[in-house]
């Protein structure tokens, strides 16, 4: 039996490979950003990769990734 496709030698990674910064940042960080504390007694956390991307002028995209959550 043979294959109809072979494999390509190589191919480019796509640019869809390539993960955004600041969407990983809130992937791997964000939690700590929940407010679960109806009492208020625990402060939200901000992890020094999410202060860098909000720094670097990403506050929209980190707002936007905090309401999905």
């Amino acid at each position: 039996m043979s294959n109809p496709r072979p494999l390509q030698a190589s191919r480019a990674p796509s640019t869809a490979s390539v993960p955004d910064p600041v969407a990983d940042a809130f992937r791997r960080w964000g939690y700590l950003q929940a407010n679960i504390d109806p009492l208020g007694r625990l402060q939200p956390f901000e992890h020094p990769d999410l202060a860098d991307a909000r720094a670097l002028g990403a506050a929209p995209e980190l707002e936007r990734l905090n309401s999905l959550y």
